[in-house]
């Protein structure tokens, strides 16, 4: 296990922004593969708390459940016939939550984290449908649009779930 905060922080991220990429470019198969090493080296040298995890746990349901809606109301268009999202967006959920734990953990300020998901939401979605297969729905405009709204609420709703899951622990 790595001990210092800042070494897990800065690996955390990066090992985020590879899972992304991989996940993004490379689409299912890969993602798989890719998050799972990843989570899995998490586990081994960056953390193995239960909480943590059970929040990763979370966090990915509620990033299916977010996503799959959005797609179910046409703002995404993965070129598939299932009814939820592939398995690559839910792989990038799964990083994504692990970086709120530690590359992310400056973020204690809700009103920040509004402003910061309205901003990084929507443009980590932009970036990823024009390096994918992926599309928008509807036009880009009114997506990037409804990402805005969605991404204000979900980030500091993640951070709120995290302090809510770290007081609970604590007792």
């Amino acid at each position: 296990m790595i001990q210092s905060s800042l070494y897990k922080n800065i690996l955390n991220g990066i090992l985020f922004q590879v899972g992304w990429f991989s996940c993004v470019i490379y689409g299912t198969q890969v993602a798989s593969l890719v998050a799972l090493l990843i989570l899995t080296f998490h586990y081994f040298f960056i953390s193995s708390k239960r909480k943590e995890w059970i929040f990763i746990i979370m966090i990915t349901l509620f990033g299916f459940i977010i996503d799959t809606s959005l797609m179910q109301f046409g703002v995404f268009d993965f070129n598939q016939e299932s009814w939820h999202i592939p398995i690559w967006i839910v792989a990038i959920w799964a990083l994504f939550s692990s970086t709120l734990f530690h590359a992310l953990n400056w973020l204690n300020n809700y009103a920040l984290a509004s402003i910061l998901g309205a901003i990084s939401g929507p443009t980590s979605y932009y970036a990823g449908i024009k390096l994918s297969g992926a599309s928008f729905g509807i036009d880009s405009t009114t997506a990037i649009i409804t990402l805005v709204l969605v991404w204000a609420c979900i980030l500091p709703l993640c951070l709120l779930l995290k302090n809510q899951l770290i007081r609970r622990q604590k007792n």
